[in-house]
């Protein structure tokens, strides 16, 4: 029995929608519900001007962040939950006599 043989290539569409982050406003969605928690939180304790300059500023922050690197907020949350199980730079500090 015979192998078939591969005649032509093959390609298989990749659609951009798959590679792009999810966003808002263009803030990766994690963040933008955190400048949104942060604002609130603000409202509750000081009022609506605290609320919009914090809700501000977060979400330019996020939009920075966004900006620069899309992956960086998947990244942090990662690198909480894995431990440092060794460090060889780390080392007791000593003063100079």
């Amino acid at each position: 029995m015979a192998l078939p043989v591969m005649n032509g290539l093959n390609r298989n569409p990749v659609y951009r929608a798959l590679n792009i982050p999810m966003t808002i406003g263009g803030v990766e969605r994690r963040m933008f519900g955190l400048a949104m928690l942060g604002g609130l939180l603000v409202l509750i304790a000081f009022g609506m001007t605290g609320a919009a300059l914090t809700f501000g500023l977060l979400f330019i922050a996020g939009r920075w962040a966004t900006k620069q690197d899309p992956q960086l907020p998947h990244i942090l949350v990662a690198a909480r939950r894995f431990r440092n199980l060794y460090d060889p730079v780390k080392r007791e500090w000593y003063g100079i006599q």
